[in-house]
C-alpha cells in the first residue's frame, strides 16, 4: 500500500542494481554489491512499480501500489478474492504485465458474494 515499507534484499553473491520505476518517475536506483544487503523503500504513488536490475536485464518484478486494502493476486487458476469490500458499486481493475489493464463495474450487496468474470485473450 502507499507508504508501506518495501524491502529489497540481495540474496546472492553477485552485484545487483535495484532500479524502481513508477508510471510517474524514477523512484529509486541503488546498487547492492554484496549478499545480504537490503534497502527499504516507501512507494508513495499509486500504480504499478516496476523493479529491475540494470546489471541483469532479465530480472524484473512488478509491485502494485494502492491506497486502499482491496487488492489480491490470482492463484494458479487465475482466481482471486477480495474480502470485506463495502456495499455499493465499485470499479474493479485487473493488471497483467503483458496484456495490460481491464476494468469492470461490480455491485456488492450486504451478506452476498459478487462474482466478476474477466478474461484476457491473445489480442487484448
Amino acid at each position: 500500500r502507499v507508504g508501506q515499507p518495501l524491502v529489497v534484499r540481495n540474496g546472492d553473491m553477485g552485484l545487483h542494481n535495484v532500479h524502481g520505476v513508477s508510471p510517474k518517475a524514477d523512484v529509486f536506483n541503488v546498487s547492492q554489491p554484496m549478499a545480504g544487503m537490503a534497502n527499504t523503500f516507501h512507494p508513495m504513488d499509486e500504480g504499478i512499480l516496476t523493479l529491475k536490475c540494470d546489471v541483469h536485464t532479465w530480472m524484473v518484478a512488478h509491485v502494485g501500489v494502492v491506497s486502499h486494502p482491496y487488492f489480491g493476486i490470482t492463484d494458479a487458476a487465475g482466481v482471486f478474492t477480495l474480502r470485506n469490500v463495502p456495499v455499493g458499486t465499485h470499479t474493479l481493475q485487473i493488471w497483467h504485465e503483458r496484456f495490460g489493464r481491464q476494468t469492470a463495474q461490480v455491485t456488492v450487496e450486504a451478506d452476498k458474494t459478487a462474482t466478476v468474470d474477466l478474461k484476457y485473450t491473445s489480442g487484448t
